[in-house]
């Protein structure tokens, strides 16, 4: 039964991303990733963000480009190829397949989960249950958030540290020691006995490609996000012990073992390091292919001061995760994008993510607390991996951080679950506790996936599509005298490459919330500015219905309204409650209600 449900979970998972969700989470699902690459492909206007600026660029792009890359070049390849208007590039297109990628890849999630659960619990369909049903892989992680990158990436590593099939050292490995131990008797050394190479040999470690895979992701997250490493931290650390130390002796010959292997992961991050950095340099412009293999050439067999000559070299490399940090552990930076109470994650976030699921990594917490100090048997595991810990001590390192969002958490879904379905069915409460877990991932699934800024991308997605052919059509006749201009007010940042703009007659103004004067004076410098007869200019003003009087009244003119959307919700800008209570009807309150809750398209005249 589990197993159905968790099938059609994952069949609205998919199946969501196509209609597609309409909630608009947060702009770095689109400005941190899409945007960018979307734009540069697709060669259409886009908005680079600061964190792309080329003097000290915070973001590495290579990850995007890896996962939307290949969506974007196909669906440029196939409008070229079947070049005509009735299947022209549309922004409902441009927003659907990168999601379906990301849907298609937290399939890599579940599989995860339930292979790590097959191996430490024998709550197998409790596992894909949970995390089917959780709003956070409905929403979230089929978003194109760098955050939803990250927990690809982090759970991917989990999968091979808590799955690490073990096995027996390769002939290769032995006849390293012999020759080692041969090498060390003609320099007069102190050999290891056969006992203790024998020891090392019986014993068993990770396979190399599993150690080179593990150095890979953990490099490949940190250029992600920077904060990889610290959810990558304690598991690392714990895998390493658990594999090197808890069970093994310190002899020489197993100290061998335990440097060649850490040296691997340690050698492959450090290529995997120069491949990211080299590929970030190209791309912001700090050199190419061919000037980098001139200079390094120049460096061997021309210059004769050639350390000067490679660290000027090494100075123009670009290092993304540098810049990101130098910037994050400055609080004047982090006031720019508001500065939260250091137990937010904690008291806020945590349960607004994770839901009643956060009790019971609590429970196991407090257990250890109590158990230090009273020496009372702490609660049961049926895993000796330390979950909770590995959830709460990332959780205490970001609250030291006063800039505190609930998508910085995300990565930790999987361990949440993994901890909490070893104690879920063994609770009198089973049966309320699935309900209020299902009734939880309901409301946040509705409010995130549909209400939420949620008539932003529909607004887009029709502006883009009703005015292609116009505005094609004035590019094909070279046109000058026309001109349209699309203002967002007291909306999110709207996305850029959706408009799929490639002409000079479209322009598109945020004025974010309340700049009001703002507004106004827009409207003045374009009427001013355009010597346009009246029909050949568009000024078009997108609003929500809880600031439409007060707009109207603020800037003065003359006004139609061309369309509203529903629903959209701000909370920047929340509904009045009070329009139900004041209206001489229930049913006049429910459509003043509706109307608060809708976002207008009007046509400034």
């Amino acid at each position: 039964m589990e197993l159905l449900i968790w099938g059609l979970l994952l069949a609205v998972r998919i199946g969501w991303c196509y209609l597609p969700q309409n909630g608009y989470i947060h702009p770095d699902e689109f400005f941190q990733t899409v945007e960018i690459v979307a734009g540069d492909i697709l060669d259409v206007s886009a908005y680079r963000a600061w964190e792309f600026n080329v003097t000290a660029p915070v973001r590495s792009p290579i990850m995007p480009y890896v996962l939307y890359g290949p969506v974007f070049h196909a669906l440029k390849y196939l409008n070229a190829l079947l070049a005509s208007p009735a299947s022209s590039l549309t922004a409902s297109q441009v927003l659907r397949y990168p999601r379906l990628v990301m849907a298609v890849l937290s399939l890599g999630i579940d599989f995860s989960v339930y292979t790590i659960a097959k191996k430490f619990t024998a709550s197998l369909k409790l596992s894909l249950l949970f995390l089917g049903s959780s709003y956070v892989m409905l929403t979230y992680q089929c978003r194109t958030f760098t955050n939803s990158i990250e927990t690809l990436i982090f759970t991917s590593l989990m999968y091979l540290i808590l799955t690490s099939k073990i096995v027996t050292c390769k002939h290769d490995q032995v006849v390293s020691f012999e020759g080692k131990m041969r090498k060390e008797k003609s320099k007069g050394k102190k050999l290891a006995s056969d006992d203790e190479i024998s020891a090392a040999n019986s014993y068993v470690y990770p396979s190399y490609a599993r150690l080179v895979l593990i150095g890979f992701l953990t490099m490949v997250g940190f250029f992600n996000r920077p904060t990889f490493l610290i959810f990558a931290f304690l598991p690392l650390l714990w895998y390493l012990f658990k594999v090197y130390i808890s069970k093994a002796d310190l002899a020489s010959a197993k100290l061998i073992v335990v440097s060649k292997d850490i040296s691997l992961i340690g050698f492959t991050c450090l290529v995997t390091f120069c491949i990211f950095c080299t590929l970030d340099s190209v791309y912001y412009g700090k050199f190419t292919f061919e000037s980098l293999t001139h200079d390094i050439n120049d460096c061997l067999f021309i210059h004769s001061n050639k350390y000067q000559c490679f660290k000027e070299i090494l100075a123009s490399f670009v290092i993304t995760p540098r810049n990101f940090i130098k910037y994050n552990v400055k609080g004047d930076n982090l006031i720019k994008h508001g500065l939260h109470p250091f137990y937010l994650h904690l008291v806020v976030n945590l349960p607004l993510l994770f839901g009643p699921l956060v009790y019971f990594t609590l429970t196991v917490l407090f257990s250890r607390v109590k158990y230090v100090f009273t020496r009372t048997a702490p609660i049961h595991q049926s895993s000796q991996v330390p979950f909770d810990l590995f959830v709460l001590v990332p959780v205490l390192f970001f609250s030291i951080f006063p800039h505190q969002e609930p998508r910085f958490l995300i990565p930790l879904l999987p361990l949440v679950i993994l901890n909490a379905i070893q104690y879920v069915g063994k609770n009198s409460f089973s049966k309320f506790f699935f309900a209020f877990w299902l009734s939880f991932n309901l409301v946040l699934s509705i409010f995130y996936g549909i209400l939420h800024q949620g008539s932003i991308i529909p607004c887009i997605t029709d502006i883009q599509e009703d005015f292609h052919n116009e505005v094609q059509s004035l590019v094909e006749e070279n046109h000058s005298n026309a001109s349209y201009h699309f203002m967002f007010s007291s909306t999110y940042m709207p996305p850029r490459h959706l408009f799929l703009n490639k002409s000079p007659f479209i322009e598109i103004i945020d004025f974010k919330g309340g700049n009001y004067q703002g507004i106004k004076s827009t409207i003045t410098r374009i009427k001013t500015k355009d010597t346009l007869p009246v029909k050949d200019r568009v000024i078009i003003l997108i609003l929500p219905g809880t600031v439409f009087n007060k707009v109207q009244k603020e800037i003065k003119v003359d006004i139609s309204i061309l369309n509203t959307y529903f629903p959209h919700l701000s909370l920047e800008d929340p509904p009045d409650l009070k329009v139900l209570t004041n209206a001489k009807d229930w049913q006049t309150g429910l459509l003043n209600l509706m109307d608060q809750l809708s976002l207008y398209v009007v046509k400034i005249t």
